[in-house]
Order: C-alpha cells, then sequence, then structure tokens
C-alpha cells in the first residue's frame, strides 16, 4: 500500500480511517516524524521510528491503546495531533513495542503469562 503525505493537522483524520500515512520530517529528508502503518496486522501510529508507537489499533479486540510515557514536548504535540479519542487501554512504551512484535494484544498477554 502507497502511503498518504500528509500535514500533522490533518494526520487525524488518516488515524481514524486508518490510512497509512506520513508526515514528512522538515529537517531530515526522507524521514517521516509520524506515520501511521499497518505491522502484524496492527494498526500502528509511530513517532520517528518503530521505537516509539504512539498508539495502536488492535482489531482482535476492537480496541485502541495508547502510549503512557512521556518522551518530548514534540512527540507530545504529535500524540495530540493524532489522538484517536477513544483510548481504551494506556501501556508503557516497552508494553506496546511488545504488543507490535507478538501480533496483538491477547498475544502479548499470553505469552506474558507463560
Amino acid at each position: 500500500m502507497r502511503f498518504n503525505k500528509t500535514t500533522l493537522s490533518n494526520a487525524r483524520q488518516n488515524v481514524l480511517e486508518q490510512k497509512e500515512f506520513y508526515v514528512p520530517n522538515p529537517k531530515a529528508v526522507g524521514i517521516g516524524s509520524v506515520y501511521g502503518e499497518y505491522v502484524n496486522d496492527l494498526y500502528c501510529v509511530f513517532s520517528y521510528g518503530y521505537h516509539f508507537p504512539m498508539f495502536v489499533y488492535d482489531k482482535a479486540i476492537n480496541e485502541w491503546l495508547g502510549n503512557s510515557d512521556k518522551y518530548s514536548v514534540t512527540t507530545s504535540k504529535q500524540m495530540g495531533k493524532c489522538h484517536p479519542h477513544d483510548v481504551s487501554k494506556w501501556l508503557s512504551t516497552d508494553q506496546l513495542v511488545q504488543i507490535v512484535n507478538k501480533g496483538g494484544f491477547l498475544q502479548y498477554q499470553l505469552l506474558k503469562e507463560v
């Protein structure tokens, strides 16, 4: 799927529609500052790379998961502009990265219990 180029002000609409998108980083050519994409069947919204998922939609549980960690003023602004408004669970960065890597919240929970 082709990523849609957008502005930070218009990013939320892409998030709500779960479209793949990126917001160009004016300081680094070819790198998006914010982007939404599908990873392991999850819709993920990242800030400056896979190391910081801001929001993850898991269709298996029909819920948005949000990142409860604070990173920077810029990332806080990005989160405010991309916020899907109906986040069910707030988790740490490490937890969200594990959920993305394992392919969903249920898989994360199952493997955590083993």
